[in-house]
């Protein structure tokens, strides 16, 4: 469902002294649609290499050593079908080197933004190609094992939605590669950032008064509010009356067997529970699912959980030898059933928790952490850490329980290696 967030024209800054580094981080919000796909992941690539006037990489890589500049980089973010172009910055502290270059890499920040390359009124030919190129060459090799075709099949298989945003990757859409021009993404670009204001988040040990006018100064405006659209969650449907069994033949050098699930009556506050579960069945605490499939049959090289939050689907993975389908079925079966019995997970439920909260505690020593931590949680993509973590440890094996029952088998994937001499 799409709900307007309404964002201060201020930056928001997160105040820490335990750091000697600061994170600033602009995001330029937009919808993200089918038809832009290739354009939205291109985007940010291109805005990496130079500008109006830092015309070559060699020349912007100089500038952002000459302004102890420590990354200065854009990427990709798209969470349902809010999507944005994100820019960081990293930078010392003001104050923490004899020459303080803190206002001048907010200027080279700008500069990176506003004024990027352009010739013949696009964006030069030359990185455009290389780019494309080099996304052909990343997606074409990584179709070539087992590991890298799967995860886009999953999510081809499980997408019963019209819109088909849950299989909306690039993988799918190669065609729209030969399509881009530098003419049409620079208009992309104006679209989606052109002077437009982004929303501002500081992490660090800086001063407010300063770190604000230093925004306005170089990200002015008249406006005293930003909205952001959120589309995050879209949660899969209908509910198959009969999981799908789909199996194909691969020239790969292993098997993979995947049972997907989706959640019935999905809700947000349905995740904490659902990271539990994953917990329970796959992490270092409790290993539910290596126990049924490899310690008591022998049956995978390796075994993994997976839960899409945003689209309410549960993904159980096991790598196996191609004849041992059948078994390892069961066992996997067996280990979501493993689930139910409250007397044999209550010790289990107990390690995870604890295994979560000492992560917590090593978390805060992370600023890369602690920073998504405080966006993520203003941004509502999730609730911060500590909160879920407190609601985390009012989970019970009968929440656990309750929420396998609402656990509806979707698909049942087999993807089987093949052998030449059949």
């Amino acid at each position: 469902m799409k709900e307007i967030l309404t964002v201060p024209s201020q930056a928001i800054i997160q105040k820490n002294t335990d750091f000697d580094v600061v994170m600033i981080r602009l995001l330029f919000p937009f919808e993200d649609k089918e038809e832009n796909i290739v354009k939205a992941s291109l985007l940010p690539l291109i805005l990496n290499y130079k500008t109006a006037h830092f015309a070559t990489e060699e020349a912007l890589a100089k500038e952002k050593l000459r302004r102890n500049i420590l990354s200065l980089n854009s990427q990709l973010v798209v969470v349902g079908t809010t999507g944005c172009i994100l820019f960081n910055l990293a930078v010392p502290r003001p104050n923490l080197l004899k020459e303080d270059t803190f206002e001048s890499a907010w200027e080279l920040l700008k500069e990176v933004i506003y004024h990027p390359y352009i010739e013949d009124c696009g964006f030069d030919s030359f990185d455009l190609t290389r780019e494309i190129e080099n996304l052909k060459k990343e997606i074409g090799n990584s179709k070539k094992t087992l590991r890298g075709y799967f995860p886009t099949r999953v999510r081809e298989i499980c997408d019963t939605d019209p819109e088909k945003i849950f299989s909306r990757l690039i993988d799918n859409h190669m065609e729209q590669l030969d399509e881009v021009t530098p003419a049409n993404l620079y208009d992309f670009y104006q679209e989606v950032i052109g002077q437009k204001k982004p929303l501002c988040f500081v992490f660090g040990n800086v001063e407010e008064k300063e770190t604000q006018r230093l925004y306005q100064k170089y990200f002015p405006t008249k406006d005293e509010n930003i909205s952001l659209t959120k589309d995050y969650a879209h949660y899969l449907s209908p509910f198959r009356r009969e999981p799908q069994y789909i199996e194909e033949v691969k020239p790969f050098k292993q098997s993979a067997l995947v049972l997907l699930y989706k959640v019935q009556n999905m809700q947000e506050e349905d995740c904490v529970c659902l990271s539990i579960l994953g917990s329970l069945l796959n992490s270092q605490s409790s290993s539910i699912l290596l126990q049924k499939l490899r310690k008591e049959e022998g049956l995978v090289y390796s075994a993994g959980f997976q839960f899409y939050s945003n689209y309410g689907v549960v993904q159980l993975t096991a790598f196996i030898d191609r004849n041992k389908m059948e078994k390892a079925k069961e066992k996997m079966f067996e280990a979501i059933a493993f689930l139910k019995d409250e007397k044999k997970v209550k010790p289990l439920l107990e390690k995870v928790l604890d295994r979560k909260r000492i992560a917590l505690e090593r978390n805060k020593d992370s600023r890369q952490f602690l920073f998504d931590d405080f966006m993520e949680d203003y941004l509502d993509i999730r609730e911060n850490a500590q909160k879920e973590f407190t609601k985390a440890k009012k989970i019970t094996t009968k929440d656990i329980h309750k929420m396998v029952n609402r656990l509806c088998l979707d698909t049942i994937y087999f993807v089987k290696e093949e052998v030449k001499d059949e």
